[in-house]
């Protein structure tokens, strides 16, 4: 999935939140290390390591979508976290969760998403985000530390720049 599909499937839910509160459900979990997968100046994709779980063939983690400035205008949205699962024997994954949060890093809402498997394309975000979350492999100089908050605003900065 492309960063701009995935940002504007995130402006979709946002507008979701609000009238679907019946289903909304926890926002998928994040911690630290964060490992920044891409960034141009569409958006930001960040894998949160400390969200990896693994057990038998199947891992999750959480995927952080920082948006452009204009996304932010446009939606409120400053960050989408998706929950991502990867069933790692065969290489396909789905996103049964997501939650947004504001500027200033406040939850907005959550919803379940009740996504088909589908195959990870390789030389993709999502090959590289299957790499991290099933067989611990971490890009190289991808880490970067600080609060999300911080780091999406960071990345706003630089877009305008």
């Amino acid at each position: 999935m492309r960063l701009a599909l995935a940002l504007a499937a995130g402006t979709l839910a946002a507008t979701t939140f609000g009238i679907s509160a019946a289903v909304a459900q926890s926002a998928p979990r994040f911690s630290a290390p964060y490992y920044i997968v891409d960034a141009d100046e569409n958006a930001l994709a960040i894998a949160s390591g400390g969200s990896v779980r693994k057990s038998g063939n199947i891992a999750s983690m959480t995927v952080i979508m920082g948006s452009h400035p204009d996304q932010v205008a446009q939606s409120g949205i400053a960050r989408l976290d998706m929950a991502y699962e990867f069933n790692c024997s065969n290489s396909t994954y789905r996103t049964p969760a997501a939650a947004a949060y504001d500027v200033d890093g406040d939850f907005m809402g959550a919803i379940d998403d009740d996504s088909p498997w589908e195959a990870v394309a390789p030389n993709s975000n999502n090959w590289t985000f299957k790499s991290i979350a099933c067989d611990g492999t971490i890009p190289a100089d991808s880490e970067v530390d600080g609060d999300l908050t911080t780091i999406l605003a960071i990345y706003r900065e630089w877009v305008v720049e």
